[in-house]
């Protein structure tokens, strides 16, 4: 680990959640939304998330709870099991989504929507690297067992809360975004489209 991560909260992630919205899709979806786009292009990036599982331990029984927590905003998400999904290396990430790995890139960061904020004052020029962690795994881990115990638990009535017990070691991984850009009209366009879901999040548009 480099200096720098350790300031950041840790190493950057070495495998991803294979995108599922491949580069074609992402450009085909940004020509959809911005009719008349010019120059649109989509870059990928992986937004640093840790995944977690747990039992609960309770008198009357057991289950077990997952979430997934953004290491650069903070905030954890209850979700289905992830054990299943056949991470991959970033670099394999990024090539069968249909785009080279990028090098180098500006100095961005991102709030808890997962939306890149970026310095640029047009939509071309350079590439997008990944946001940097804030979080540390501990940090992580501390706000997925907030989350299990506050809402998995009690919010589904399952009766005390019981105990939690690590199902297996959290996985730190890359979660995909893309970054759209373009113009219209003399305006640039920025949109930041989920490799997962393809939730959207424009920025400039």
């Amino acid at each position: 680990m480099t200096a720098a991560e350790a300031r950041a909260g840790g190493s950057a992630p070495a495998v991803a959640w294979p995108v599922r919205v491949t580069h074609e899709r992402a450009v085909a979806w940004l020509r959809r939304r911005v009719p008349g786009v010019a120059d649109a292009s989509a870059q990928l990036y992986h937004h640093p998330t840790l995944a977690t599982s747990y039992e609960v331990r309770r008198r009357d029984g057991s289950a077990s709870a997952h979430a997934l927590v953004d290491l650069v905003g903070g905030r954890a998400y209850a979700t289905e099991p992830w054990e299943h999904i056949a991470f991959v290396p970033i670099a394999e990430a990024e090539a069968g989504a249909g785009e080279a790995p990028a090098a180098g890139g500006a100095d961005d960061r991102t709030g808890t929507s997962g939306a890149v904020r970026s310095d640029r004052t047009g939509a071309s020029g350079g590439a997008i690297s990944a946001p940097r962690r804030v979080l540390g795994d501990e940090q992580g881990e501390r706000a997925a067992r907030n989350l299990v115990r506050s809402v998995l638990l009690r919010g589904r009535r399952l009766g005390s809360p019981g105990r939690l017990h690590p199902l297996r070691e959290p996985l730190l991984f890359g979660k995909p975004n893309w970054w759209l850009t373009g113009t219209t009209e003399g305006r640039p366009v920025e949109i930041i489209l989920d490799g997962l879901t393809g939730r959207h999040y424009a920025l400039k548009a």
